[in-house]
């Protein structure tokens, strides 16, 4: 249990520049969604971000604007309404999936949930999936995080009982072995007739 390392790259802090050289420098025609992921942005909220401030560009008259149409088509899996600056323009079908991975929700997906039960690993999986975003998902995830601390710190002091009950049954043992040869209740010791000390009764005193 308890936080792995995480894997995976965060969202790239790509600008709307550096997303129109990506289409510039394409062979053929590309969709939004393409673009971004060769960008690696995957954070749901900085790709709604960066394609509205780019798509803003592309209006009449905008910098970008000769891009479309001739290097930037609308996508067939787009929701929603589509951007009036693709109108009349005919889609394209995304060669890569849209990855929607919230850089708020590294620390939840970084969580060992394998020692979780089925009911609770379900309902975390769930969150993760929503990828929210900002400060709600900043929120989420540290609530999260620091539920798994909290359960990380219950197995060591659980751990730790276990040890204690180990080292305290081995004293009592120890205990009682020697009370019993020095009582000759050990036949080892030839005292066969003497009264032999049982470990319960230890164990109840000492409670």
């Amino acid at each position: 249990m308890g936080l792995l390392n995480l894997n995976e790259t965060p969202s790239q802090k790509a600008s709307v520049v550096e997303l129109a050289e990506v289409f510039e420098s394409a062979s053929s025609p590309m969709t939004l969604p393409d673009a971004l992921m060769k960008l690696n942005v995957f954070d749901p909220g900085r790709q709604r971000s960066l394609s509205a401030a780019f798509l803003k560009e592309c209006r009449k008259g905008g910098k970008f604007a000769h891009l479309i149409g001739a290097k930037v088509r609308p996508s067939t899996t787009a929701r929603g309404r589509v951007s009036s600056v693709f109108e009349g323009i005919s889609p394209l079908t995304p060669k890569t999936d849209l990855v929607r991975r919230s850089d708020a929700f590294q620390g939840i997906r970084a969580i060992d949930r394998s020692s979780y039960s089925p009911d609770l690993r379900a309902e975390l999986d769930g969150v993760a999936e929503l990828n929210l975003t900002g400060r709600a998902g900043v929120a989420v995830n540290q609530l999260a995080v620091e539920y798994d601390h909290a359960l990380e710190l219950q197995a060591v002091k659980l751990d730790n009982l276990t040890l204690l009950a180990e080292e305290r049954r081995k004293m009592v043992e120890e205990l009682m072995q020697v009370l019993n040869r020095v009582t000759g209740g050990s036949e080892a010791d030839g005292g066969g007739n003497g009264r032999r000390i049982r470990s319960g009764s230890l164990s109840e005193a000492a409670e």
